[in-house]
């Protein structure tokens, strides 16, 4: 499915906690087909600025999938794939063990396969981490394909190289941040 074109300005965000600015992020454009990179050390509120685009690209319904991987431990693959209506998917989401009995990247994997249906909108937090190789160079195919479909992808990552986001054409957006102590 064809999604139409669009593009949405962000406004310059700022995030303070206990009266202490936290990050500040520049303006930037987000649009149909877009890849974006969410940059910044450990500790620098990524997470959080991912949060706050999926409140300013509402309209968008963004489909969000942070770091809990939005699933439960206690059931299984295919339990989860028959609550979502997923069809398909490889070994790892025809098993009937519980997730929790899964390694990381095999919930990592399951978990991407379930959810990332075609959406306006990824917002993606840290979708490469627990994925070997082979899983890694699937979910970009997946993202290289949502992209002609027209959804935007946004990432934020601690494990891809700057030269694989350069060769996929990602715009960075560099949070600036107070210094981590």
């Amino acid at each position: 499915m064809l999604l139409p074109p669009w593009q949405q300005a962000i406004p310059a965000t700022q995030f303070s906690y206990d009266d202490t600015l936290k990050f500040f992020s520049e303006h930037w454009s987000c649009q149909s087909g877009g890849l974006y990179h969410i940059s910044g050390p450990n500790g620098s509120g990524k997470s959080t600025y991912l949060k706050i685009l999926c409140q300013l690209l509402h309209s968008k319904e963004p489909l969000f999938l942070g770091h809990n991987l939005g699933v439960v431990g206690e059931f299984s693959p295919r339990w989860h794939q028959k609550l979502y209506g997923f069809k398909g998917g490889d070994r790892n989401t025809q098993n009937s063990e519980p997730m929790l009995a899964l390694s990381q990247g095999q919930q990592k994997t399951t978990s991407l396969q379930i959810h990332l249906g075609v959406s306006p909108v990824w917002i993606l937090d840290e979708p490469f981490n627990a994925l070997d190789l082979q899983h890694s160079a699937q979910l970009w195919d997946k993202i290289t394909q949502q992209r002609k479909h027209g959804s935007c992808v946004i990432i934020t990552d601690h494990l891809q190289s700057a030269e694989m986001f350069f060769q996929h054409q990602a715009t960075t957006i560099n949070l600036m941040c107070q210094e981590i102590r």
